[in-house]
């Protein structure tokens, strides 16, 4: 809970973001998985992996899921 205001602690958006990124995988997605259990994500890695991804010219679909603050 959070005090003040305080952003409240999420205790399952990295571990559900690794649940769903297990699950695309298993469909036939190629994956990339970003989570902050050992420090902050950037978005210039994930707009980096998109970029990576776009650029192959064979995606016929992307998706991007997010768990987490928006912060």
């Amino acid at each position: 809970k959070a005090a003040g205001n305080a952003i409240p602690v999420l205790t399952a958006a990295a571990s559900g973001a690794i649940e769903v990124s297990e699950w695309l995988r298993d469909e036939g997605f190629e994956v990339r998985t970003f989570v902050d259990e050992n420090g902050p994500v950037e978005r210039s890695h994930i707009f980096a992996a998109v970029e990576q991804l776009v650029n192959k010219g064979t995606l016929r679909q992307l998706v991007i899921y997010f768990a987490g603050h928006g912060v």
